[in-house]
């Protein structure tokens, strides 16, 4: 299944569903919503490793995210 799937997707089924995880975290990041709430809300058991997970794949820090993207002008 898993060299089917990754043949087929481009990506392993794990990475598929990390990747997947973490865009819908990167639209809740644009609400008010509790960065703890977005990471429970997302699958991650506590808020280090959900922030550990999304600055390995957007390169920065939820927070970081957050400030940059919701900064009004």
């Amino acid at each position: 299944f898993i060299r089917l799937f990754k043949r087929n997707v481009g990506l392993s089924p794990y990475r598929y569903i990390t990747s997947f995880r973490l865009k819908e975290a990167k639209k809740m990041l644009l609400t008010d919503a509790m960065v703890s709430e977005i990471a429970k809300a997302t699958g991650y058991s506590d808020i280090k490793s959900f922030s550990r997970a999304f600055k390995s794949n957007f390169g920065m820090s939820p927070s970081d995210f957050r400030k940059a993207y919701t900064a009004q002008p």
